[in-house]
């Protein structure tokens, strides 16, 4: 009896922390750049003394990162970017106490913020390869090579200037996870450096990679599951109840 309520209750609250993941992961269905995240799940013997294991538990791990790219989308817009292939660019994150860091992204819809920065479209500052946020000056065209390279020209001129680089950097995906601003980062490094194998492609931005079709089965799936678990927790105390009936009649 306790074992069947332990398990069930401890599998239908690891169903209602699945749920709020898939529900996360269809909400940025249309996010750019946005990736999903997949629940971590792993089993746990419980021993009573030195005996043999009498049951098994759920155990709710971090979530996944589902770092898969999502597909190219064209804008023309001059600004956004899409990265080609690996890679993630770098933008800046502030915290509640005002301690800024480093973050990546592969969301690349670029545009000038309210601070005349070049931001994208979550609002984050986007950096350098510098570690700096890029001003924009006022211009007349604007241009991002597949290096990252920015280059614009102003008053009418035809001349090339050199903006800026984006940062764009090849983390160790397997070590990367998210912030509680659904930002990655790698805790064992969080200062990523320059890679010049990283490219971007110009006038196109990288969608999200949520599969809402996949996500609402699952999510169908996991809501027939909880019922399942409500059920044998009913049937449990069903069955407790007409024991204590047979004990009292003895």
């Amino acid at each position: 009896m306790v074992a069947t309520l332990y398990i069930s209750a401890s599998g239908g609250s690891d169903l209602i922390k699945a749920q709020a993941i898939r529900s996360n992961n269809l909400a940025n269905a249309n996010t750019p750049g946005f990736k999903a995240m997949i629940q971590d799940l792993s089993s746990v013997n419980i021993f009573m003394e030195q005996t043999l294991p009498t049951s098994t538990y759920s155990l709710n791990n971090a979530p996944v990162v589902d770092l898969s790219p999502g597909p190219l989308q064209k804008t023309g817009n001059e600004l956004d970017v899409a990265i080609n292939g690996d890679g993630f660019l770098v933008v800046q994150n502030i915290d509640a106490n005002g301690v800024e860091s480093e973050r990546l992204t592969r969301r690349g819809d670029l545009s000038i913020d309210q601070d005349g920065d070049l931001a994208n479209g979550a609002g984050h500052k986007i950096l350098s390869d510098g570690g700096a946020v890029i001003p924009v000056p006022q211009y007349n065209s604007l241009h991002i090579n597949s290096s990252g390279e920015i280059y614009y020209t102003s008053n009418g001129s035809d001349n090339q200037l050199l903006l800026a680089k984006l940062n764009l950097v090849a983390p160790d995906k397997k070590n990367l996870v998210f912030d509680e601003n659904g930002l990655l980062y790698d805790p064992n490094n969080p200062q990523q450096v320059f890679s010049d194998e990283v490219k971007v492609v110009s006038g196109f931005i990288e969608g999200s990679n949520v599969n809402p079709v996949s996500e609402m089965i699952d999510m169908l799936a996991l809501t027939k599951t909880y019922e399942i678990n409500l059920k044998m927790i009913q049937k449990a105390e069903e069955n407790d109840s007409k024991s204590d009936k047979t004990l009292q009649l003895a």
